[in-house]
């Protein structure tokens, strides 16, 4: 996976798209998603970025169902599970 950037305003609202759709899904709150993204791991940045262009085509589930198997993949179920049973503001933390 490539480490980019937000480059401009249409990365920036894709990514919050990326985000809240993502959190909708799971059924959690979108600071949770967030966290996983960006200070957990680097799907934000080396994935949803670099991507943005063949993703942002891609329709709402099929953009979130990609993204819950980049977290189920990258964590594994048990982090699933954290991250819907989780008091909103606690850290994450990786079961790996």
């Amino acid at each position: 996976m490539a480490d980019e950037k937000i480059k401009n305003s249409r990365e920036l609202e894709f990514a919050v798209f990326c985000i809240e759709n993502t959190a909708a899904k799971l059924g959690v709150n979108a600071e949770r998603v967030c966290q996983a993204f960006t200070e957990k791991s680097n799907i934000l940045n080396g994935y949803i970025v670099p991507e943005y262009e063949i993703l942002h085509t891609q329709g709402r589930e099929y953009i979130a169902d990609e993204l819950v198997d980049m977290i189920f993949a990258h964590f594994g179920i048990t982090f699933l599970r954290t991250l819907q049973c989780m008091p909103l503001g606690q850290t994450l933390q990786s079961p790996v």
